[in-house]
């Protein structure tokens, strides 16, 4: 049976002010959240503990979405517009989605199941007890493999 050992949400706002924050979330199956962010609340590298099956009910409801047959791409293709990047590693290959359907004028462009993952795992972000353990991050490789 495949198994998703990594989900990552990754959010960059575009170059003018924006609320969204850029930040990457990266969750692991053995229960493990990093924070990496760039902001005044949170600037650094942060970790916490999921909840016992917290991972994978949301890698089944990854699965259950079919996020690994979702296109690549959702979203207008321009310069200077917020994105939102999900990944996910299952059987060691990672699939990456890129959504710059952010903006309300453009969120029809993205299927409603990718908008909603991605708000899961926002939300998830701003509620876990996160400890730093450094004051710098180094922004993770989600290159599709």
């Amino acid at each position: 049976m495949s198994q998703i050992t990594e989900i990552t949400l990754e959010r960059f706002p575009d170059m003018q002010y924006e609320p969204l924050i850029p930040y990457a979330l990266i969750l692991k199956s053995n229960g493990i959240a990093t924070y990496l962010g760039a902001n005044a609340s949170r600037h650094g590298t942060f970790t916490a503990l999921l909840k016992p099956g917290e991972f994978q009910r949301l890698a089944q409801r990854l699965d259950k979405a079919g996020f690994f047959q979702l296109e690549d791409f959702y979203g207008p293709s321009a310069f200077d517009i917020p994105e939102i990047w999900l990944s996910a590693v299952k059987d060691s290959k990672r699939k990456r989605i890129v959504d710059t359907a952010v903006k309300e004028k453009y969120r029809a462009q993205a299927p409603r199941v990718l908008q909603e993952l991605e708000d899961v795992l926002h939300k998830l972000s701003q509620q876990l007890p996160w400890k730093k353990v450094h004051n710098d991050y180094h922004w993770p490789d989600t290159t599709p493999t």
